[in-house]
């Protein structure tokens, strides 16, 4: 017995009572860091010696009293489990969750399988955990003895490199309760066991969105989503072999079959009108953003991104189309809402407009008095249509509903306030104020609605620096007002042709876009 500090001659004699209990209930050895002794004390337990006749061996730091007793079994096979049975371990250790470990196997020790089942069950284990072998015998032979949950961990074997195990879980009989893990197996066993505890558990609730945030710090910190490198600008793309769906302002897109392929290309439009200037990187930096923004709302709500890896693309087009790394989105094929979905959080552009003239924004009541650039008292819901060529048209909300139904129309309404807020409350904390905004919905055949085409981009949005807002006039701004204001300069009608951009406005341009995404992606 091994102590760093203090008298614990009472826990320690407890501590020995409890093992040996077990020893005589079950005949078994527990193995690994098994107990919590309060938040700064740990019990590691290993067996000394063979399986019949061995010592105990316990490893005590720390110095508060009292400890957890284990509630998952980790349950395996042999001792070749044990890689799979650390990653097991190691999860539950960090999320608090006090575990036991023990090799016993269905095919050679059965009864001594079955008699620690019974012992797991007496001594308050909620949930095992069986990893063994190439198939699912352990799961399902342990399942047929318990009414415990069971999660069953897979051994990769050779080509199929676990599918079998995957598959012989499914086929088990009925009434035989068996679920499995597969990619990261180990992690994701420990992670669900965690889930299934937590609903009476606080402190594992609470460990469990500790461990998602670091997770995302995680791969936030360590994986840039795109590139935003400029070089030479994207004006238009030809993939020869593929449909091409639609060439839009922005973004040329490609049918992949059952799903879509969308290119992210350096063109700039204002005012609906394309401009003959492209601006180098601008379609990696909307594709990262856009990128970022789906991953960070996945679970507020469902969105039509599969992946941006170039290298997901089918065939030999990305060895044949490089330039496509960092531009490219490939997304769920869904029947599109006709309706932009605009929020608006201050008053600016057309809706600074509209509110001279009439008081309102569309169908919008607002307070008088006040003034360019002001925050509204809450975020205004003003959509338009969809338009395929020309302009997009201002919608009442009642108008709204005739178009799409009033179920769709209030769920678009909710989920595009919802997201402004949260997105807005973010961006804020990155030095960004997002004035206003547009999101796009699709559905499926199930009618489930999805977020879909870009979001939150300085394309769809009207980004502004937090550090010189100044009501009453317009702000400077991280999107392609600047291009609206250039061209509205030049006495242009708005009509295509766009005309060319200069240089320098090209270079500003490009910075603008630039400092967007590094205040936004925490790269």
């Amino acid at each position: 017995m091994a102590e760093k500090q203090g008298d614990r001659s009472s826990l320690i004699q407890s501590l020995i009572a409890y093992l040996e209990t077990l020893e005589r209930d079950g005949h078994f050895f527990v193995d690994g860091e098994t107990y919590d002794l309060g938040d700064t004390v740990q019990l590691t337990v290993r067996p000394i010696g063979s399986y019949d006749g061995a010592g105990l061996q316990m490893i005590l730091q720390g110095e508060q009293e009292g400890f957890r007793k284990p509630q998952v079994a980790v349950i395996m096979g042999s001792k070749s489990d044990r890689p799979l049975a650390d990653k097991v371990t190691t999860t539950l250790q960090r999320l608090g969750i006090g575990f036991e470990t023990v090799i016993l196997s269905a095919h050679r020790t059965p009864e001594a399988l079955v008699a620690y089942i019974r012992s797991a069950e007496r001594r308050g284990i909620r949930i095992i955990i069986a990893i063994a072998g190439l198939a699912a015998h352990l799961p399902g032979v342990i399942a047929a003895h318990t009414l415990l949950p069971v999660i069953g961990v897979p051994v990769a074997s050779g080509s199929l490199q676990g599918i079998d195990a995957l598959l012989s879980i499914t086929q088990m009989p009925p009434g035989v309760p068996v679920s499995s893990v597969g990619i990261d197996a180990g992690t994701n066993a420990a992670l669900l066991a965690a889930r299934m505890l937590q609903h009476e558990n606080p402190s594992i609730q609470k460990a469990l969105a500790h461990y998602r945030e670091s997770q995302k710090s995680s791969v936030l910190g360590l994986t840039p989503w795109v590139e935003p490198a400029t070089g030479d600008a994207l004006r238009e793309t030809n993939l020869d072999r593929l449909p091409l769906v639609k060439r839009g302002k922005v973004r040329d897109i490609y049918d992949l079959g059952d799903r879509l392929l969308i290119v992210a290309t350096d063109r700039i439009s204002v005012f609906d009108v394309v401009l003959p200037t492209p601006i180098p990187g601008k379609g990696r930096i909307l594709t990262a953003i856009s990128a970022f923004w789906f991953w960070k709302f996945n679970d507020l709500v469902p969105n039509h991104l599969i992946s941006t890896r170039y290298t997901d693309l089918p065939g030999d087009l990305p060895e044949r189309f490089p330039y496509l790394n960092g531009r490219i989105m490939i997304v769920r094929k869904l029947q599109v809402f006709p309706i932009e979905c605009i929020v608006r959080g201050y008053l600016a552009g057309s809706g600074w407009a509209q509110y001279r003239e009439t008081g309102r924004i569309q169908d919008v009541e607002l307070p008088s008095g006040l003034r360019e650039s002001d925050k509204l008292p809450e975020p205004i819901f003003t959509p338009t249509t969809k338009a395929a060529e020309g302009h997009d048209q201002p919608l009442t909300f009642a108008e709204m509903i005739k178009q799409i139904g009033e179920e769709n129309a209030h769920k678009l309404k909710e989920r595009s306030l919802t997201l402004y807020k949260k997105a807005a409350a973010y961006a804020e904390s990155r030095g960004i104020i997002i004035a206003d905004t547009k999101f796009e919905f699709g559905y499926d055949d199930e009618g489930n609605i999805f977020l879909i085409d870009e979001i939150l981009t300085p394309d769809s949005s009207r980004f502004w620096p937090l550090e010189s807002y100044q009501p009453g006039k317009p702000q400077p701004s991280f999107d392609k007002q600047y291009v609206r204001d250039y061209t509205s300069s030049l006495g242009w009608n708005k009509q295509p042709p766009g005309p060319p951009l200069p240089p320098e406005v090209v270079q500003k341009t490009v910075e603008k876009y630039h400092e967007a995404y590094r205040r936004l992606v925490p790269v």
